[in-house]
């Protein structure tokens, strides 16, 4: 009798978990995994342009008469284009030309300064220090020039920096002064877009 009941409760149960569906094992909620993409970095590769103001110094050194050496500063105004182009090191190179024109040194002449030079950098993201070795022509006389400069990427095409450049014209031999060497130095705020 015992027996027949144990059989009897078994079937039941079996039945009630047959008619249930059977036995669920609970089921463990997972978080969706949501990916964010990083911005790009800024990259430095394009062309640009701008405009640039500054203050320029100019300077004659007299060497064999008894002259005053001159040293003057004015301002000066100019604008430049270039490319560069920025490699997966993150080293950046380009080229730029540039004008500038100066206020009146000497008997209100003013200076024009044309120029092209190479650069060479390193990208810290939207920071880019650089130097600079160019030609150009002041007074109309061939000019050696370095620079450096740092530029900023305030937004994907604003560019905004700093720049000093040196110039030499070398010497000079002058029927009426004797010997003397020229050079100038501009410091410069700048502002361009990069297309």
């Amino acid at each position: 009798m015992m027996k027949s009941m144990i059989v009897a409760v078994v079937a039941t149960v079996a039945a009630t978990a047959a008619s249930a569906g059977g036995y669920i094992a609970p089921v463990k909620t997972v978080e969706p995994v949501v990916a964010v993409a990083e911005a790009p970095a800024f990259s430095w590769s394009g062309a640009y342009a701008g405009v640039s103001v500054g203050k320029t110094g100019a300077a004659l050194d007299f060497s064999d008469v008894n002259v005053s050496d001159f040293d003057e500063n004015e301002t000066s105004y100019g604008v430049f284009g270039g490319y560069r182009h920025q490699f997966d090191n993150k080293f950046v190179v380009g080229g730029e030309v540039n004008y500038a024109k100066t206020g009146d040194f000497v008997d209100a002449v003013d200076t024009e300064t044309y120029g092209v030079e190479l650069q060479a950098g390193y990208a810290f993201d939207r920071v880019l220090p650089y130097v600079a070795v160019g030609k150009g022509k002041i007074f109309g006389e061939e000019a050696t020039s370095w620079g450096v400069g740092v530029d900023y990427a305030a937004t994907k095409n604003v560019i905004v920096g700093v720049k000093y450049t040196r110039s030499d014209l070398g010497e000079f031999d002058s029927s009426n002064l004797g010997k003397f060497e020229a050079e100038s130095d501009t410091v410069a705020l700048r502002v361009g877009y990069k297309f």
